[in-house]
């Protein structure tokens, strides 16, 4: 849920609060998390699996959740459980270790079963729901590496509760190129408009770089739970690192939208790493960045007060 947050489903638009969490944070995770309802890690590890696996949730694990024949503990949600679980009814073990290959790799929804399975596992109780799962798999993903994604993932979530700022700080460092800089510094009220917009366009029209929309969510999400952006300001302000100031977070050169990555760094260079400048034309030759660079932070204010040119006007001192 959302609780741990801080947050409502209605501020943040999601029943989970799993927005920016490796194997958890997709809709289609997200939509599983809702279905099971996993209560402990090992049904998390059966999420894991079962987002990884294929034709192991579509229209065989869900459909089975949802008309309660089975709990998200029972699905075969990993390759693993299929031959613990035919051991655990008594079949032989060459045999629940050939089933098991067989399920995984797909051979068994192209083939069939091997003479011979069929009738062993139900000759050892198991159920016809479970058999007919088994038809059903292209592919199933080994439990070990459900486990070591779910840990790390498990990992990141204790830093969004306990940590909030520098989650965010790293998610947008590594994640985020396509940050809405305007709703970032604009507040709550800015980014749930943007997001609305966001949201209304057809899921057909999106790109790859829509991106945009999970960067969005996850800008709106932190600013409900009472963090704040702070501006690009030049000497503060890196290339591409969100920093934690004061439990701030500070948006980087490369938030401007279109800022490239080169022009970013140069800027970093120039008012990090190098000396004060007395005006924006002294720093522009110093960095070597176009124009048009200085024209997008002009127009997010951040270059501050600082003069235009180092010429005096000495009427202005008259």
């Amino acid at each position: 849920s959302t609780e741990a947050l801080g947050v409502t489903p209605e501020q943040i638009g999601s029943q989970t609060g799993t927005f920016g969490i490796p194997e958890m944070g997709t809709n289609f995770v997200r939509g599983m998390l809702l279905d099971a309802k996993p209560k402990n890690f090992s049904e998390l590890i059966q999420i894991s699996g079962l987002s990884h696996g294929t034709d192991v949730w579509t229209g065989n694990a869900d459909e089975l959740i949802r008309s309660g024949t089975c709990t998200i503990a029972e699905v075969i949600g990993c390759r693993d459980s299929i031959m613990l679980y035919l051991l655990r009814k008594g079949l032989e073990p060459k045999m629940s270790f050939d089933i098991m290959e067989a399920v995984r790799k797909g051979k068994v929804a192209k083939g069939g079963f091997k003479p011979g399975w069929e009738e062993a596992m139900k000759e050892h109780d198991v159920p016809d729901w479970y058999i007919e799962s088994c038809r059903k798999i292209k592919y199933m993903f080994p439990k070990a590496h459900a486990v070591a994604y779910l840990m790390a993932a498990i990992r990141l979530m204790w830093f969004k509760v306990y940590h909030p700022a520098i989650f965010y700080a790293v998610y947008f460092t590594v994640r985020g190129a396509d940050i809405d800089y305007e709703a970032a510094v604009g507040g709550v009220r800015v980014a749930k408009e943007h997001l609305r917009d966001n949201e209304k366009i057809p899921k057909d029209e999106r790109t790859a770089k829509d991106d945009a929309l999970v960067s969005l969510q996850l800008v709106n999400e932190m600013l409900q739970r009472g963090c704040q952006f702070l501006p690009i300001e030049l000497g503060k302000s890196y290339a591409s690192k969100y920093v934690v100031e004061d439990g701030k977070v500070r948006l980087p050169f490369t938030a401007i939208r279109g800022l490239g990555e080169a022009a970013a760094v140069a800027l970093e260079q120039a008012t990090i790493h190098g000396q004060e400048y007395i005006s924006v034309e002294e720093l522009q030759q110093a960095s070597g960045v176009a124009q048009s660079v200085f024209d997008k932070l002009h127009e997010v204010g951040a270059l501050g007060n600082l003069p235009e040119t180092s010429q005096v006007d000495l009427f202005s001192l008259m």
